[in-house]
């Protein structure tokens, strides 16, 4: 452990990135006088510890964290190029190798199995060796099998090769991971969209590179030139910076502490001092959830219903990706039924896409940003559980309208740009609300659950988009908007439930915090500011601050228990803030006073640190489900 003093101090606001500056008169212990100190470059917390949560969120969001989102975001843009060329890639490979509809959905399963498989790897990998390196070699099996990939001789060494790539996109998790533990409380929610956004810009970007690339050079040259954001990814992983809760947790705290001097040197924010601890929200608990723990009798209705919601969601959205190229190819036809044949498939059925094609493509991938920015806003006016209803019956009737045969072009288009934003929504608002149903102990595993469940739909949509199309347009698309509606009703049905849950857990939360204020009103009583009176030639200040925070803290409790309405937590933070600068004083002014009023003054001092301990506890509760993000991210 690393421990740094100095004699100035700054106090911190955990909830703030800026930390506060402050002047203030206190004795010299040495000398018995009383100096002027600036405390402007350097910050402490009491006594002299901090955690990796209190130092991001001190250094605040600044060049550091933006180069960190670039990074990260070419690692999502390059996640997101390899889905989305899962439909740009089967009817070239369909034309060349003649090879059957089944055949074509195939290369689309085996990527998300592989992704299913190594989900468990990664996790552990990262958690071993460090995120930095899990991402560094993700990067590079990316890079070789995408370019493999391009060079394959066969169907089935493009089968085998797509599946090693599904394996190494498993990782890219863990850059979100990575990218959350760097970002401070406030800035964090709005970040993760961002990274979405990269989401739906690598989208873009490949098929406006299919659009340049497949007229003229192929596939191969497609997939080829698709690896070159891999490239460049795996080219900065050396300059990326390592998990600093990963090395404190490995007992690397000279490390950890350089992580964070290059945040306040990039960000140009004073380094905090003290000794570097764990984040006791971060530490392992030996009662980590369990898989069975999802399905007691409290969470099994829940648990269930989660995952089918998960698993419709990703057949919807992925469903709708591979069978946009389906639907543009036969555009102008109105039969609903084809003749199809057996196993073989001749080639003189092959038919590529054309340049008409892949701009309306690019069309409906844009849709992906409206629907993102979309859900956002209108999530929490109307809450997690109705949004995503009312989004997936909307998905259904704009399928529904697919069905109706028209040869006007433009209509398609609308009908698929209009689909695509609302199921890139629903899985935005499925990211939000799941976090939130399950208890902290089970928020890992229950999110980890869905994302397997949700996987497990993108296993079988292709069978669907690539397969059933093709005998009956119709039939395909009324699965999935059988499957959306049958989402939106297993929500519908627990709205109820939600309300409920809400207004229980509100009025525990009232129950909860009455009693901490309650019990920080007996500490501070403990700590009478009349006993002070016998130093007022020592500092005159400590008696005044000491009865502003009494006297705010009989306020607090008066309207905590009148349940007008709930506290505010800024109110806590500055009533900490100042408890905090206070405690700093007294240590200070206890080197002043006479010796035979020392144990009269250690009792004092002791009252108000306990004080401050229950002042904590609300703060920590707080910030405990901000940290909760990190898991649930990972997965």
């Amino acid at each position: 452990m690393v421990l740094r003093r100095v004699r100035g101090y700054q106090d911190i606001d955990e909830t703030s990135s800026e930390p506060t500056n402050s002047r203030t008169s206190l004795p010299d212990p040495d000398l018995g006088v009383t100096q002027e100190i600036e405390m402007a470059s350097v910050s402490v917390v009491p006594d002299d510890t901090f955690t990796i949560t209190q130092a991001v969120n001190a250094l605040g969001f600044g060049w550091f964290q933006v180069k960190l989102s670039l990074w990260t975001g070419l690692c999502w843009m390059a996640d997101s190029m390899e889905m989305t060329i899962l439909s740009i890639l089967s009817p070239s490979l369909h034309c060349i190798w003649n090879i059957t509809r089944y055949q074509q959905a195939l290369t689309t399963t085996v990527v998300f199995l592989g992704m299913m498989l190594s989900s468990t790897f990664w996790g552990n990998l990262s958690d071993r060796y460090g995120r930095k390196h899990a991402l560094t070699l993700c990067a590079i099996l990316l890079f070789y099998y995408g370019l493999l990939s391009s060079i394959a001789p066969s169907f089935m060494w493009v089968l085998l090769l797509r599946g090693l790539v599904g394996f190494a996109v498993g990782c890219t998790p863990q850059s979100v991971t990575l990218y959350a533990e760097f970002l401070p409380t406030k800035q964090r929610a709005k970040c993760v969209v961002l990274l979405d956004c990269f989401w739906a810009l690598g989208a873009c970007f490949e098929v406006a590179l299919a659009l340049l690339v497949m007229p003229t050079l192929g596939w191969r040259w497609l997939l080829a030139l698709s690896t070159i954001p891999l490239l460049i990814f795996a080219i900065v992983c050396p300059w990326l910076p390592e998990s600093a809760r990963f090395h404190v947790a490995c007992g690397q705290t000279d490390k950890a502490l350089e992580t964070l001097e290059q945040i306040a040197k990039d960000n140009k924010k004073p380094m905090l001092l003290g000794r570097l601890v764990v984040d006791d929200a971060h530490q392992h608990s030996p009662h980590r959830g369990r898989f069975r723990d999802l399905l007691v009798s409290s969470l099994r209705t829940t648990s269930l219903l989660l995952w089918f919601i998960w698993m419709a969601c990703a057949f919807c959205y992925y469903g709708l990706v591979l069978m946009t190229t389906e639907l543009f190819e036969n555009s102008g036809t109105c039969n609903s039924k084809k003749s199809t044949v057996d196993e073989e498939v001749c080639s003189a059925d092959c038919k590529q896409l054309q340049t008409t094609d892949y701009m309306d493509l690019l069309w409906t991938t844009l849709a992906e940003f409206p629907g993102i920015f979309a859900t956002i806003f209108i999530i929490e006016r109307f809450g997690r559980k109705r949004t995503m209803a009312v989004q997936f019956f909307l998905y259904a009737a704009c399928a529904s309208f697919l069905m109706i045969c028209t040869e006007k072009r433009v209509y398609l288009t609308v009908m698929l740009f209009i689909a695509r934003a609302i199921i890139a929504g629903v899985f935005q608002a499925a990211y939000v609300y799941t976090p939130e149903v399950y208890p902290t102990s089970l928020r890992a595993v229950g999110v980890g659950t869905c994302s397997a469940m949700a996987r497990l739909g993108a296993m079988i949509t292709p069978y669907v988009a690539q397969v059933l199309v093709k005998s009956s347009m119709t039939l395909a698309i009324t699965v999935y908007a059988v499957a959306a509606i049958l989402a939106a009703i297993a929500l519908s049905d627990e709205l109820d439930w939600e309300l409920l849950t809400r207004n229980i857990n509100a009025a525990n939360f009232k129950v909860e915090e009455k009693r901490k204020l309650l019990r920080m009103q007996l500490n501070i009583e403990k700590c009478d500011p009349t006993k002070l009176s016998m130093y007022a030639h020592v500092d005159l200040n400590v008696k005044s601050e000491l009865e502003f925070c009494s006297n705010r803290l009989l306020e607090l409790t008066d309207h905590v228990r009148r349940f007008e309405e709930k506290p505010v937590t800024s109110e806590y933070q500055r009533l900490e803030t100042k408890l905090k600068h206070l405690y700093r004083r007294l240590d200070y002014i206890s080197t002043a006073v006479e010796k035979e009023d020392q144990s009269q003054w250690r009792v004092i001092k002791d009252n108000c640190l306990t004080m401050l301990d229950s002042l904590t506890e609300v703060e920590e509760s707080d910030v405990m489900r901000q940290n909760d993000l990190i898991s649930v991210l990972e997965t």
